[in-house]
């Protein structure tokens, strides 16, 4: 199951990028929205050992997910691989350079299930698909206006 989006910002792909690859500010806007994270390895940086164990309310139950920093190839995506509750995810978001101050930010989330209970989960999710596409697509909104916020600031 594929879940996309993209929006379009004003703001140069390095900053967006770098505001996106922050990954101590990730961690702290995600404890702000009441979800548990603690990171497997020291690292700050990106790189092979980069990881999460997450802990978060998702359709009315509390759910352990490993969440693994994949690839990060700067400025161009960040790619994450995300496990738990019988499915596996991998989430990649691309930035596409438009012009000198305006990037263009697309996600993809591609989910497939492990088990028979990861299973049951992703037909739940395809009876949703299109609230989660839009919600998926606000939040990606409301995050880009955020971080064109920021970029203004620095």
């Amino acid at each position: 199951m594929k879940f996309t989006a993209k929006h379009d910002l004003e703001a140069p792909v390095e900053g967006v990028f770098a505001r996106c690859s922050d990954f101590a500010a990730i961690e702290r806007a995600a404890l702000e929205r009441g979800v548990e994270v603690t990171r497997r390895s020291v690292l700050t940086q990106p790189g092979a050992q980069l990881g999460w164990d997450v802990r978060v309310k998702l359709r009315g139950r509390a759910r352990d997910l490993q969440v693994e920093l994949v690839g990060c190839d700067a400025p161009d995506s960040v790619i994450y691989v995300i496990e738990g509750a019988g499915v596996r995810s991998e989430v990649v978001t691309e930035f596409v350079s438009l012009a000198r101050n305006r990037t263009r930010i697309h996600v993809a989330i591609d989910t497939r299930p492990k088990t028979m209970g990861g299973r049951l989960l992703i037909q739940s999710l395809k009876l949703a698909k299109g609230s989660l596409n839009r919600k998926l697509k606000k939040r990606l909104s409301d995050f880009g206006l955020r971080l064109e916020e920021e970029v203004e600031q620095v």
